[in-house]
């Protein structure tokens, strides 16, 4: 976290005040200068070749299991598909993939899963899953901005699987 510039980097400030080491966390900060441009705000860009252990950094942080997930399979099972056909449809209609069959939307979150960046990621010990976000940018037919949808992907490494959770 960032703390005041005019203390030395050698300090370590808890600025946020919550109790991080009554639960056996330590307080790094750095000056704000430096936290605030170079670690408080990650822009969206590209997996680039030779950059995908970024993404494996961020893995590690939900599973002791990391692998390259370009590879693996987008999961949408048949009962989700139609929830989220029923459910979500407001959504999928403004992006105009509300038809879409689970291959054709499997692709479109692929492409996003290989050329983008993961966030939001976390670990749910009471169902076991690991799971991050992706953000969709849809391109609108109507020359309006795109829709965005973000999608839930759990994380399983044994399978080589990305399953959709949900979509929003």
């Amino acid at each position: 976290m960032g703390h005041e510039d005019d203390r030395s980097n050698e300090e370590n400030i808890n600025m946020a005040g919550y109790p991080f080491e009554d639960y056996g966390l330590e307080i790094y900060s750095l000056q704000s200068m430096y936290f605030d441009v170079l670690l408080s705000y990650k822009i969206e860009r590209p997996v680039f070749k030779g950059f995908e252990v970024d993404t494996e950094l961020s893995l590690n942080a939900i599973s002791d299991q990391i692998f390259p997930i370009e590879g693996f399979e987008i999961e949408i099972e048949d009962a989700k598909h139609e929830y989220l056909k029923s459910a979500k449809c407001g959504k999928l209609e403004k992006a105009g993939i509300e038809a879409l069959g689970k291959k054709e939307l499997s692709n479109i979150i692929r492409s996003k899963v290989s050329n983008s960046y993961i966030y939001n990621l976390s670990y749910l010990s009471d169902h076991d899953v690991s799971k991050f976000n992706v953000m969709l940018e849809i391109p609108r037919g109507d020359d309006g901005y795109p829709t965005r949808i973000v999608v839930v992907l759990e994380y399983k490494p044994q399978e080589k699987l990305l399953r959709v959770i949900t979509m929003y």
